[in-house]
C-alpha cells in the first residue's frame, strides 16, 4: 500500500477512529449469544445448517469465553461451516440481520452521500431533482424513509453505526450530526 494511503489510515487506528477490528466485537458477540435460544438464532442471516446451534454451545463452555474472537472463530469453524461464514454469521447477529433481509434487501433503497467535491456538489443538485432513490445527506434524512425495505436498511446501518461508536468509546449523537465531507 502506498505511503499517502496508508498514513491516513494509521492515523485513523491511533485515534480510534479507524476501522473496528472484528476483535474489538469480542464481548458484544459473547452477549449476543447468550441473549439467543435455538429457534431465533436459526433466523439470522448464515446461522442454518446447525451453525446457530453450535455456536451457543461452544459460547456456554467456559474456555471459550477466556479466549480470544479469533480462537472461538476457528473452534466453531468446520468444513462446513469455514471460519468466514462464521464471521459472517456473527456479524449478522450483532446486526440482527435475518434470512429474509438477505432475501428482500437485494438493492439499494438510498443513497448515503459521505462526502463530495466542488464536482460533486453539481451533482447532488441534480440528484434531489432526479434521482429515483431518497438521498440522504444527514441522518435525519432517515425519517423521511416511507417503505418498509428502506427502513429495515436503515435499522441496520444504524445498528452498525451504533456498534462502531460504542466500541470507538464515541456517542452515536455524533452519527447523527455528521454531515457529509467536502474535499
Amino acid at each position: 500500500m502506498p505511503p499517502y494511503s496508508l498514513a491516513p489510515i494509521l492515523y485513523s487506528c491511533q485515534e480510534q477512529k479507524g476501522p473496528m477490528l472484528f476483535e474489538s466485537m469480542r464481548d458484544d458477540v459473547f452477549f449476543a449469544l447468550s441473549q439467543q435460544d435455538n429457534t431465533e438464532i436459526s433466523q439470522i442471516a448464515h446461522m442454518q445448517q446447525g451453525l446457530g446451534d453450535r455456536l451457543i454451545s461452544l459460547a456456554g463452555k467456559k474456555e471459550h469465553l477466556d479466549g480470544s474472537l479469533s480462537d472461538f472463530v476457528q473452534k466453531a469453524a468446520t468444513r462446513t461451516h469455514p471460519a468466514s461464514r462464521v464471521r459472517r454469521a456473527l456479524i449478522s447477529l450483532l446486526l440482527g440481520m435475518t434470512i429474509s433481509d438477505l432475501e428482500e434487501l437485494t438493492a439499494p433503497q438510498y443513497l448515503k452521500v459521505l462526502g463530495f467535491n466542488k464536482d460533486g456538489r453539481y451533482l447532488l443538485r441534480l440528484m434531489r431533482k432526479l434521482a429515483k432513490l431518497p438521498l440522504i445527506n444527514l441522518a435525519s434524512d432517515y425519517a423521511d424513509l416511507d417503505n418498509e425495505a428502506a427502513i429495515r436498511h436503515k435499522d441496520i446501518t444504524l445498528t452498525a453505526a451504533a456498534l462502531w461508536h460504542k466500541n470507538r468509546g464515541g456517542n452515536i449523537n455524533k452519527y447523527y450530526q455528521q454531515k457529509p465531507v467536502e474535499f
